[in-house]
């Protein structure tokens, strides 16, 4: 909602269109990785020492996603409160 109402609020054009792609996808990436390892019955998880090690990978991965799409949201909206344009 931040890429529709920054640049509504301030009367400048949105920077780039290929930070909104990437912000949503790394945030939908982001939030499967959170979701998708809590959907595995626990069983596995204390069982199987590979299916434990791929949950810890993804909660790991979700955060790194998190960030990158965190931080093309920010350039983003940095670059179109400062005007300027490149898509």
């Amino acid at each position: 909602m931040a890429v529709r109402m920054i640049p509504g609020f301030t009367g400048k054009r949105l920077a780039s269109t290929g930070l909104v792609m990437a912000t949503f996808y790394l945030g939908n990436a982001a939030a499967a990785c959170r979701i998708l390892p809590l959907l595995v019955p626990i069983s596995w998880i204390e069982g199987v020492a590979w299916i434990a090690a791929g949950t810890r990978l993804f909660f790991a991965s979700s955060g790194a996603f998190g960030l990158a799409a965190v931080s093309c949201l920010g350039i983003n909206l940095w670059r179109t409160a400062r005007g300027s344009s490149s898509s």
